[in-house]
């Protein structure tokens, strides 16, 4: 099920009813200025999907005494809703009475995975390391690891998304205390042991504080204090009991809430921290009694002495209740209740096992996102501490050394790993019913040439494959960069809308265009008789077909000055020519310039700008555009194929490295592979030509087309002429031709 249409009424930034919004079910790219009602779109989709995680909540949003709504501050007389069509033209409406019956499966499963981020999200997979971001970590670590797991209450029923992270998220917090126990059972006697036996606070650790009187007679007084060592170990028991009574109350849906005892439990603590050895203000007190004499008739002295004793005399019986301790007990006497905490542990305990493995070993494991970012120097594995509060770990090797990463790695490798950390995650998921991704600002903390690697990321069939994505930014620069990558890879499989604050009425609205490309903008003025303006856009068309057609470093001097049109327009032809493309379109392109491309085209009327020649390299410019180009195989690849000789007896084997990144390019019924920067090694039987590698390299600016069929003309021509059927991938052992023909 993919969206097919957005209408948005009283929500947020969208004072009146708004249908604009038309995906025609494909992927989605936004550009909307500060102010413009972008992120009322983002909260529109996330508050749809996440409906039954909490619906009274949900509907709250539409009501306008709620201190939870989202109805626009001005409009008090329209109902708000959200309304989202399907591609099977399903229609599903959300306002204050609910959402149209009939989706609710496949809106809970949606909400299970995290397919909404944020560059707030990816922030807090980077606080992972941190204590004090645990937290918000640990939720972000819950939805991306555990969104296909289902739980139920102790009576059989789903628990809704809501009641579900909640449950996990004390799951968790309870790992960390059964961790190191093989069942609950175990857990309960220890824990039980130690409550019961609070002896460790008399034993031979406990510091002694001696006060003498100013006289010095002998008669001085002496009293205990609690050692560092025994209060941690009181607070830690603290924490594991205070820990299930939380999970108790999670699981059985209890009404008492403990909190006397758990307050009891606290301030107890707090009594007792007073008189632990070593706590400077009972030091300072110990100094300051030790000159005074309680037969003087100073009688804070004796207060003071007395509180210590009754404190620790009555320890047992401030901090155990002794109905929790019954209803405790009473828990683990149920069998069935027992294996039923047992089990939700270990579920929630083996399916991270299994997500963490996928992560590090699986097809869309971390290392090979990362590599496809562009940075192979790192080798990133994750593991599961549950008796840590880091809870997850990040072992990093850049360049084959460990590295502590939050403090070694720069802005851009960081973002490089929560991203392949995150894609990761959800595509390790089966896909949902409603595959859709939304991004919203992802890439605000990345330069462009880091954010061009992520978009390589997002267009690559063998990840995203059957997702709609939804793409949202307030930058210009980079929504522009997106459509040309999104035209030049996935043409005709996204929406561009562009965002403005419309100001003509009193009240403030969200101005919702469709964002026409140069040559529709052209089309649009050629309609119109506008014939100059039509020629400035064609010539903006040509440069932009231009620069996504050749590779980046064809666009730019020696002195790094960026080509211009006419040059832009020779490098095309010749790596069309160098390629292999018919050569009847470049040559079009290349007539098209003394007139309607011509560089003074936009402020000269010297020549005449006719409606046939616009209209002829209007056309020019859409079939050029017909032309599918993708990313083939990667700089660094090694490929290989074999042949043996013309007299049959010596096998050679060619070995070559890619110096350049190979395009696939298609032009009707041609498909080819561009021209690039190679090294290649000959072995002849085995052994290497000249005796060893290193002098047996060859490098050649060429085609793999050109280089295996040159080297085929020398052969016995006993294999395949079609070097599509004879080069292998050296990585996977596959043919090139598996590539096109997935």
């Amino acid at each position: 099920m993919k969206l097919n249409k957005l209408a948005l009424q009283n929500f947020r930034a969208f004072y009146a009813y708004n249908d604009k919004l038309k995906f025609d079910n494909k992927s989605v790219l936004i550009y909307g200025e500060n102010g413009s009602g972008k992120s009322s779109i983002f909260w529109a989709l996330h508050a749809f999907v996440h409906y039954y995680n909490d619906e009274d909540k949900s509907k709250s949003y539409f009501e306008r005494d709620s201190e939870k709504s989202l109805l626009n501050l001005f409009n008090a007389t329209e109902d708000g809703f959200i309304k989202i069509t399907f591609d099977d033209e399903a229609e599903y409406t959300y306002d204050k009475d609910g959402i149209t019956d009939g989706i609710k499966t496949q809106l809970t499963n949606l909400s299970r995975v995290k397919s909404f981020l944020t560059y707030k999200d990816l922030l807090g997979l980077d606080m992972m390391h941190s204590y004090e971001n645990e937290l918000f970590a640990r939720k972000i670590l819950l939805e991306l690891l555990t969104g296909d797991i289902s739980l139920t209450n102790l009576a059989g029923t789903t628990l809704d998304a809501r009641e579900r992270l909640q449950r996990m998220e004390l799951l968790l917090k309870f790992f960390n205390e059964i961790t190191y126990f093989k069942n609950l059972e175990d857990f309960k006697n220890q824990l039980f042991s130690d409550i019961e036996d609070l002896s460790f606070l008399y034993s031979d650790d406990v510091g002694e504080f001696e006060i003498e009187d100013k006289e010095g007679d002998g008669t001085g007084l002496e009293f205990n204090a609690i050692s560092e060592d025994s209060f941690q170990e009181l607070t830690e028991l603290g924490k594991r009991v205070i820990t299930f009574i939380n999970y108790y109350n999670s699981i059985f849906e209890d009404d008492t809430t403990y909190s006397d005892f758990i307050d009891n439990w606290e301030g107890s603590l707090e009594e007792i921290k007073k008189y632990v050895y070593g706590n400077d203000d009972l030091n300072e007190k110990a100094e300051m009694y030790r000159y005074i004499d309680p037969g003087d008739g100073n009688t804070s002295l004796a207060v003071y002495i007395d509180n210590i004793q009754t404190t620790i005399e009555d320890i047992e019986e401030n901090i155990i209740d002794p109905s929790f301790t019954t209803k405790f007990n009473s828990i683990f006497s149920d069998t069935d209740t027992v294996e039923k905490l047992y089990n939700d542990w270990k579920t929630i305990r083996d399916a991270i096992d299994i997500k963490i493995n996928l992560m590090n070993t699986g097809a869309t494991k971390i290392n090979t996102l990362l590599e496809k970012l562009g940075y192979s120097s790192l080798d990133v594995t994750i593991s599961i501490d549950y008796g840590s509060s880091k809870i997850l770990n990040f072992d990093v090797k850049f360049n084959g050394e460990d590295v502590e990463h939050h403090k070694f790695l720069n802005e851009a490798k960081l973002s490089a790993i929560n991203l392949a950390f995150y894609f990761s995650a959800i595509l390790s998921y089966a896909k949902p019913d409603i595959p859709i991704l939304v991004l919203d600002d992802l890439l605000i903390s990345l330069d462009m040439g880091n954010r061009t690697k992520v978009l390589d990321l997002i267009v690559d069939q063998d990840l995203f494959e059957g997702y709609q994505l939804f793409i949202l930014t307030h930058e210009r620069n980079f929504f522009e960069m997106a459509k040309r990558k999104f035209d030049f890879v996935q043409k005709g499989q996204w929406e561009y809308f562009e965002m403005y604050i419309d100001t003509r009425d009193t009240n403030e609205k969200p101005l919702i265009t469709k964002s026409l490309t140069y040559l529709e903008k052209a089309e649009k003025y050629l309609v119109k008789n506008e014939y100059e303006i039509a020629g400035n856009f064609l010539r903006k068309e040509a440069e932009n077909f231009c620069r996504s057609f050749l590779p980046k470093k064809y666009h730019f001097s020696n002195d790094c000055s960026p080509y211009l049109l006419n040059t832009l327009i020779d490098k095309s032809i010749d790596y069309a020519k160098n390629a292999g493309l018919p050569d009847l379109l470049f040559n079009k392109l290349n007539e098209h310039r003394e007139f309607v491309l011509n560089p003074t085209s936009h402020d000269s009327y010297d020549v005449p700008k006719y409606r046939q020649e616009i209209k002829d390299c209007l056309e020019t410019l859409k079939e050029l555009r017909k032309i599918k180009i993708r990313p083939f195989l990667k700089k660094g690849e090694i490929l290989e194929f074999e042949l043996v000789d013309k007299d049959g007896s010596d096998v050679y084997k060619f070995e070559i490295k890619l110096e350049d990144d190979f395009r696939l390019l298609k032009i009707g019924d041609d498909t080819v592979i561009s021209k690039g920067m190679v090294n290649y090694w000959i072995m002849r039987n085995g052994s290497y030509l000249n005796g060893n590698k290193e002098n047996s390299i060859t490098h050649k600016n060429t085609t793999l087309k050109k280089l295996y069929e040159d080297i085929y003309k020398t052969s016995n021509m006993a294999k395949s002429s079609n070097y599509w059927d004879e080069i292998i991938i050296q990585r996977t052992g596959e043919k090139i031709k598996t590539i096109i023909e997935e």
